[in-house]
């Protein structure tokens, strides 16, 4: 009886201890980490914010892991098995259809690291080690949620600054502006992110968390860093940010009410939504991204459509087609593809050819890069949680906060790119949706 009472004991330790690391890691990754930009501005960020990310991430598996090692010692192993959900046995699996994609890569020395993107296997492994080891080890906490509002205060109010024409922290290079996005240098660049379409995807996160967080944890000055997010994200004017921002903010609306009004609030929406689908359907001569799809349900597709994401996903069809099974390995997209696009730069005075790195889509991204069957894991990952998200949100504020968060950047990742700049974000509300608690 005292040996299993010095082993509960033990035990116990061992979760505090995990879970405080857990909390000193969320706190980092929620502030340090999304304000972070470097030395260099926006030439390097990448390369500064992944250096942070795999510091600050390969430290916390190793801290966390121990801490893990010293709860399933006392553990029976048959029990522990019992105990895996779902979809961190297809985290896992997709995790392992990765490594064996890198492994049947002809490009694999590629492949560990990732080239331009950087999201070869081993930022992929250190996503499924986040999402498994928070799952089990962190729980939702409402001043982590304070943490991300304030910090992302601060990126708001310094995007607001930089679309006034101010360039603070010298993050554009010297003499440029974000009105010279798209003349004097190639894509648009914003806040402690940096491409305006990345940053929409850490929008599509953060609006619904706050505008939910303010709601059921009765937090009002989650409402300040909710504005300044919806302020920049409609100057911006991403597309898909914009469509995933509203997403996470109506379709878990049922779910936030009662059962009395869950159910009218669902068939309001379904209506409007219906109502909307017919609307783009019937009338022609829409403007912008609604007459792209009304020609698109009309079976039209320009190459143009979307940016050029038409184009792009006809080329990328033509990469998983040559190797659909395991891909091409993380991140070896451009390896893959010669088509390019053309861009006149009027700075240069010359004509600038791009690339095609990733596929705009992240789901097809991952179909042509590590095959089929990591797709399949992942969107099977997400099912289950989103099973978990429906069950739950109605009597558990912190499932309804972390599954909206998700819910809107998945609606923006069917046009968006992963990448460690913004994907970090939907891995922690995702792995916090899976915590014992909700």
């Amino acid at each position: 009886r005292r040996t299993a009472g010095r082993a509960g004991t033990q035990m116990n330790r061992s979760a505090r201890t995990a879970e405080t690391v857990s909390d000193v890691y969320l706190a980092l990754m929620l502030s340090a980490f999304l304000l972070w930009t470097g030395p260099d501005g926006y030439t390097k960020i990448l390369e500064a914010k992944y250096r942070l990310f795999l510091l600050l991430t390969i430290v916390y598996c190793a801290a966390a892991a121990l801490s893990a090692l010293r709860q399933i010692r006392t553990v029976c192993f048959c029990k522990l098995l019992r105990a895996v959900r779902p979809a961190e046995w297809l985290m896992l699996g997709y995790v392992l259809c990765s490594l064996l994609s890198t492994f049947l890569s002809p490009w694999r020395a590629d492949a560990w690291l990732g080239l331009s993107r950087r999201e070869g296997l081993l930022t992929l492994a250190l996503y499924g080690a986040v999402f498994l080891l928070l799952g089990r080890l962190a729980r939702p906490k409402a001043w982590l949620l304070d943490v991300f509002g304030a910090a992302m205060s601060l990126c708001c109010l310094l995007a607001l600054w930089q679309l006034a024409g101010g360039n603070p922290l010298s993050l554009y290079p010297k003499g440029l502006a974000y009105s010279d996005a798209g003349t004097a240098y190639s894509g648009a660049y914003l806040g402690t992110i940096g491409n305006t379409d990345l940053l929409a995807a850490v929008m599509c996160v953060a609006v619904p968390a706050f505008f939910y967080g303010a709601w059921k944890l009765r937090r009002c000055w989650l409402l300040v860093p909710l504005t300044l997010c919806v302020t920049v994200s409609v100057r911006m004017n991403v597309s898909a940010g914009l469509l995933g921002t509203a997403a996470g903010l109506v379709l878990p609306l049922p779910l936030a009410l009662d059962e009395k009004k869950r159910r009218a609030a669902a068939i309001i929406i379904g209506g409007v939504l219906f109502a909307a689908f017919l609307a783009v359907f019937l009338l022609p001569g829409l403007p912008g991204m609604l007459g792209e799809a009304h020609a698109l349900l009309h079976g039209r597709a320009e190459d143009d459509f979307g940016s050029g994401r038409i184009y792009i996903w006809k080329n990328v069809w033509q990469a998983v087609k040559e190797r659909p099974l395991f891909g091409g390995g993380p991140d070896t997209l451009s390896r893959r593809i010669t088509a390019y696009f053309e861009r006149y730069d009027e700075a240069g005075h010359i004509v600038r050819r791009t690339g095609i790195d990733t596929a705009h889509n992240e789901n097809l991204n991952i179909l042509a890069n590590q095959g089929l069957f990591a797709l399949l894991c992942w969107l099977g990952a997400l099912g289950c949680s989103a099973v978990r998200f429906v069950r739950r949100a109605g009597e558990r504020p912190a499932a309804l906060i972390c599954g909206s968060a998700v819910l809107g950047y998945c609606v923006q990742a069917f046009f968006g790119i992963s990448m460690c700049l913004s994907t970090p974000f939907f891995v922690i509300a995702w792995a916090m949706l899976e915590t014992r608690e909700n």
